[in-house]
C-alpha cells in the first residue's frame, strides 16, 4: 500500500507553540535545560542506578553551565525511579520546574511550555514519540540510550535524525 513518510514526524509542538508562556517562564527564570525521561520501551531496559547516572550527569552539566533544570517524567517512568529523580534534582539547588507524571504539584507545569523554555532538550532514547517532539520545537536536542539494547528499527530511526542534524546521540557511558 500507499504510505507518507516524514523526516520528523508531525507533532502538536512547533518552534511557535506556547512561545508566550515560555516567554514569562524564562524572564523569571533565566535559561533553562529540559530533562525528558521515559522508561522501557522499544527494546531498552532501564536500570534505577541508570535514571541516576543520567540525572546526576545532566544536573552536574547545567549547574558548571550556570542554567536551571526541568525535568519530565512519562507513563513508562517507575514511580519510584520518579521520586528519586525529583530528590535528587530538589537537592541540586538549581531545578526551576518539573512535569512529573506520576507525582503532580505546584511546580508542575505543562510538557508544551518546558519544549519552549528550554534551550536545550535532553531526551531518553525509549520514545520516538518523544524525541519527534523535542525536535519539532526547533531546540538542541541530545536523545540518550542506556547502553545495549534499542531495537533495530529504532536505532535506524535515531541514527537517520543524527546524520539530519536532528539529535545528537549518546550513550549513558559517554554522557557529556
Amino acid at each position: 500500500g500507499r504510505f507518507f513518510r516524514f523526516e520528523i514526524i508531525p507533532s502538536l509542538y512547533t518552534p511557535d507553540s506556547h512561545t508566550d508562556e515560555a516567554g514569562e517562564f524564562n524572564a523569571e527564570h533565566g535559561k533553562v535545560w529540559g530533562l525528558v525521561i521515559g522508561g522501557d520501551g522499544e527494546g531498552y531496559r532501564w536500570k534505577k542506578r541508570d535514571y541516576q547516572q543520567l540525572c546526576e550527569v545532566f544536573v552536574s552539566q547545567a549547574s558548571k553551565s550556570g542554567v536551571g533544570v526541568w525535568i519530565a517524567t512519562s507513563r513508562r517512568t517507575p514511580p519510584d525511579a520518579e521520586q528519586s529523580i525529583r530528590k535528587m534534582a530538589m537537592e541540586s539547588g538549581i531545578s526551576i520546574a518539573n512535569s512529573f507524571y506520576h507525582g503532580r504539584d505546584g511546580l508542575t507545569k505543562p510538557l508544551g511550555v518546558m519544549m519552549a523554555a528550554c534551550s536545550r532538550l535532553c531526551v531518553t532514547a525509549d520514545s520516538m514519540s518523544m524525541t519527534h517532539e523535542a525536535v519539532s520545537t526547533g531546540t538542541q536536542v541530545f536523545v540518550v540510550s542506556p547502553g545495549e539494547g534499542g531495537n533495530p528499527r529504532l536505532a535506524g530511526n535515531l541514527k537517520r535524525l543524527e546524520e539530519s542534524g536532528f539529535v545528537v546521540l549518546q550513550g549513558l557511558d559517554t554522557l557529556d
